[in-house]
Parts: C-alpha cells; sequence; structure tokens
C-alpha cells in the first residue's frame, strides 16, 4: 500500500501560512486565546496549527483570517511567494 507524502513546495507553503498566522496574531496584540474567542476556533486547534501540528480545514482557516482582519487571498499568496 502506497502512502501520499506532502511535496516539499508544500510543506513550506504550509510553514508560511502557519507563521505568518502567527505574526499577523501577534502585531495586533492578541493571545490565542482572544483569537480562539474571536474566531470560534478552539485554543488548542490555534496552538496546534501554529505549531505545525495541524492543518486546518478552509473554514478554519478562513474563520482565522477573518477573525484578524486579513485576506485568505493575501496569507495563501504571500506564501506562496515564499
Amino acid at each position: 500500500m502506497k502512502t501520499k507524502r506532502r511535496s516539499v513546495k508544500s510543506e513550506k507553503q504550509q510553514s508560511s501560512v502557519a507563521a505568518q498566522l502567527k505574526s499577523l496574531r501577534l502585531s495586533r496584540d492578541l493571545t490565542q486565546e482572544r483569537l480562539a474567542q474571536k474566531s470560534g476556533i478552539d485554543r488548542k486547534t490555534i496552538n496546534r496549527i501554529e505549531n505545525l501540528q495541524f492543518s486546518p480545514s478552509m473554514d478554519t482557516f478562513f474563520r482565522i483570517c477573518g477573525a484578524l482582519g486579513v485576506k485568505p487571498n493575501d496569507v495563501i499568496k504571500k506564501a506562496v511567494s515564499k
């Protein structure tokens, strides 16, 4: 049985997106707890996303971006360009 492997580029992009989300959160002086309240996402999930232990669904990603006041497309474009 073959297992699927993520490409190196995909892993770099995921890492870049997670780093951007964390950077945006910190630049807005938000704790993970406050971002969780604003987005309706569990704080543990936010922590796992920032620490690359969890890849968020599109819905979760959009909710976090909304709570941070950024367009999801802008975050993705920046990740792809790195």
